[in-house]
């Protein structure tokens, strides 16, 4: 079981958000009904990472974080899985620092404000690595994601897709 490290720290962003201050958010990437995803730099590596944070009192908001940084830091290492970096509480929330993939998702990718439709070639090309990263995740990881889906799947850096969200996760 995966315990998370208690955070005393306001951290290096906004006021109150109870974020260790190794990790210095920047901007909101995007909020949903229990919590919110931040962009950060860990100021000990420099490297930019996304810090998930839901609060305590949103219902269901801390099972379904736990499941997922279960999940997550169960997970095998895979080139289309969102890596695991750390976990945290604070006394009003809980957070997860992932991987931050800089192109944020499919879903947005190929929506009306993005490039739209994929030609056939590509969208293939992007088939092909959501079923390696669901393959690891079945077999090795013993995980079944159980939301697939265009906002779940976020575009790395080097263009690689990545499955993310692990919070309806079980096992396989």
């Amino acid at each position: 079981m995966v315990k998370l490290t208690t955070s005393g720290g306001s951290g290096g962003g906004p006021a109150g958000l109870g974020v260790p201050s190794r990790y210095a958010l920047k901007e909101e990437l995007g909020r949903g009904a229990t919590g919110s995803v931040f962009r950060a730099v860990d100021t000990l590596t420099g490297a930019p990472v996304a810090v998930k944070r839901l609060d305590r009192a949103a219902k269901g908001a801390p099972a379904a974080l736990a499941r997922e940084v279960r999940a997550l830091a169960a997970c095998p290492p895979h080139p289309h899985v969102v890596r695991y970096e750390a976990a945290f509480a604070a006394r009003r929330h809980v957070a997860v620092v992932l991987e931050y993939c800089a192109h944020g998702s499919l879903d947005a990718a190929v929506g009306p404000r993005g490039w739209g439709p994929a030609p056939e070639v590509l969208a293939a090309a992007a088939v092909g690595q959501v079923l390696a990263g669901l393959a690891h995740l079945h077999g090795p990881a013993g995980l079944a994601h159980r939301d697939v889906k265009g906002a779940n799947v976020l575009i790395s850096e080097a263009g690689l897709l990545k499955l993310a969200d692990f919070g309806i996760a079980t096992a396989a």
